[in-house]
């Protein structure tokens, strides 16, 4: 029973090393909740940090919208403006990033 739970916490930190140190996506966007049982709004808080802190991007290319109230995943029923508001920012980061630069 030991090994089994010696794998399983070795998987949770690998998985959890992976997601905070990737580089795949250079244009981010959190859209989480405090109220969510599901999800652990302070690790999303800390993983915002660490990515920010790591990859030293420029902040506007990690887009965050943190809300109070609304619960695992119903952010966009509760709150669609802010939340349509955050998808088309990121949607435009990317659309612009594509863009051929003049020269």
């Amino acid at each position: 029973a030991v090994s089994i739970l010696q794998r399983r916490e070795n998987r949770t930190a690998f998985h959890w090393s992976h997601v905070q140190d990737q580089t795949l996506c250079p244009r981010q966007a959190y859209i989480y909740s405090a109220n969510d049982p599901i999800t652990d709004a302070s690790m999303i808080d800390q993983l915002i940090e660490h990515r920010r802190n790591k990859t030293n991007q420029d902040t506007n290319n990690i887009l965050v919208q943190r809300f109070d109230d609304s619960p695992h995943v119903l952010h966009y029923r509760e709150h669609p403006a802010e939340y349509i508001s955050v998808v088309e920012k990121l949607l435009n980061q990317v659309e612009k990033a594509m863009e051929p630069t003049r020269t």
